[in-house]
């Protein structure tokens, strides 16, 4: 869990939003969590932009999608 935790920071301190983040795009090789699937992912300064625009599971999406 820790894994998962820094790899979501680490894409806030970018400006990105994954917004597909579900435990099926989460994978563990060798110990090592591995975060995939970023098909839907954009920076956060886009999201004005497309705000509009729901993608991802519903049940997953991040809470800066919905603003």
């Amino acid at each position: 869990m820790n894994q998962i935790l820094k790899g979501y920071c680490n894409f806030q301190n970018r400006g990105i939003i994954h917004r597909d983040l579900k435990p099926a795009n989460i994978f563990l090789k060798d110990n090592t969590i591995k975060i995939a699937d970023f098909g839907f992912a954009m920076k956060q300064s886009d999201c004005k932009k497309y705000s509009s625009y729901n993608v991802g599971s519903p049940v997953y999406m991040p809470p800066e999608a919905l603003n």
